[in-house]
């Protein structure tokens, strides 16, 4: 790319049915029979307005307009290997700005003309500074949760202390985004993922999945790190199986965090099933010896009891809350090893008599089991076993399961 491009080139290199749907977007009707030329003009007069640009400026943190300001006026290129890729590729797809195939980025002149003269001051930088962080804390709960009470979102918001908020000052901020940017739809006192509308039966069984849990209200830093990377692998389970691949599997370091990167995004929501996800980690390997298989089966039962979950509102697993008694509620009972559960599982009737509870399975765990009758690259057998906190670990540590693999 060598020319530098207004928003109105930039729209003409779409076709007449995507520059439809944008339009679609941004509330503008009546464009069935319009020419591609009349279309484009329609759609920039409403996308450059003053409030429309403010609005979808405002949603911007500090990097992206810096990102924005040093693209004026010049082609710059972006590596995908450099921390701001992934920013010029949002900019990008919020028409802000041009990133071709080669790399090459620039900044829509009028944009940034018109934000510079219009829009720039200390009234857009106060708005801006609360919108993104709403911005950003959307992001979480539409990836975390899907399913988001008003209330709850609020206090995700107010975490972060200097952006505390009330509830109708979130309102008009969440209204003010652009609807074409949005991954929710809010109805009534609910913010609902739009992966979902239309398919209410998924929605349904998440819901059935969430059950009564608590919602996981994230740190700053968490809501932030979710955000810029789509992943919250500052985690010391992730730290420590990056460290392994790295180390003992000789994996360059790009690709071992583009792996763990997809490790989450099939814990965290489950696109497989435990089992499923399990095979395909272990299918990237070769393994050399009993030593490495050890090792990751050690390093990946806390990863996975360490990751946050769609399913438990943002909770890791190992993080879950323990219930609280209501005043005069007897204590259920839950055994700490196999050996308990057996004994505590032929006593359950008469001690439910006491009126005390019994979980038989409560502290247990489904332990995958490998094994590998034909050898080190032979295919795994897999099958399950329940495993308590008091139990010897099956990686074959010699430690107690809740000191080894179990541990928080």
């Amino acid at each position: 790319m060598s020319n530098l491009l207004e928003f109105r080139d930039k729209m003409d290199m779409y076709d007449k049915e995507s520059l439809k749907i944008f339009a679609r977007d941004l509330y503008i009707g009546k464009t069935s029979q319009l020419k591609k030329a009349d279309l484009i003009e329609k759609i920039a007069e409403n996308f450059l307005s003053k409030e429309s640009l403010f609005n979808r400026l405002a949603i911007l943190d500090e990097a992206s307009l810096l990102l924005l300001e040093k693209a004026y006026g010049k082609v710059i290129e972006v590596k995908p290997d450099e921390p701001v890729f992934d920013m010029a590729c949002t900019l990008n797809e919020m028409e802000l700005a041009y990133f071709d195939e080669d790399h090459y980025f620039s900044t829509l002149t009028d944009v940034w003309e018109i934000y510079t003269k219009e829009i720039a001051g200390e009234e857009f930088n106060k708005y801006r500074a609360r919108a993104a962080w709403v911005w950003m804390c959307l992001r979480w709960a539409e990836t975390m949760y899907a399913y988001t009470p008003v209330d709850v979102f609020l206090k995700v918001v107010n975490k972060k202390k200097e952006m505390h908020m009330d509830a109708e000052e979130l309102d008009v901020i969440y209204r003010r985004i652009p609807d074409d940017l949005l991954k929710s739809v809010k109805i009534e006192n609910v913010l609902i993922e739009r992966l979902f509308i239309g398919h209410m039966d998924s929605l349904d069984r998440l819901r059935r999945a969430q059950a009564d849990k608590d919602f996981y209200i994230p740190t700053p830093a968490e809501v932030e790190e979710l955000f810029f990377t789509g992943a919250l692998l500052s985690h010391k389970v992730y730290k420590d199986m990056l460290a392994f691949l790295v180390k003992d599997m000789k994996m360059e370091r790009d690709d071992a965090i583009d792996l763990l990167y997809e490790l989450w995004d099939r814990i965290s929501w489950q696109d497989d099933n435990p089992h499923d996800t399990m095979q395909w980690f272990w299918d990237q390997f070769e393994f050399a010896n009993d030593q490495q298989v050890n090792k990751i089966v050690s390093l990946y039962m806390p990863l996975t009891n360490g990751t946050n979950m769609l399913i438990n509102r943002g909770y890791a697993p190992s993080d879950m809350p323990r219930p609280v008694l209501k005043p005069g509620q007897m204590p259920t009972i839950i055994p700490g090893s196999s050996h308990a559960a057996k004994m505590l599982a032929e006593a359950a009737p008469h001690i439910r008599e006491m009126g005390f509870g019994v979980d038989v399975d409560g502290e247990s765990v489904e332990m995958p089991v490998m094994n590998m009758p034909m050898g080190m690259n032979g295919p795994f057998e897999k099958t399950t076993k329940k495993v308590y906190p008091n139990d010897p670990c099956p990686c074959g540590s010699g430690k107690k399961f809740k000191k080894c693999c179990g541990r928080n």
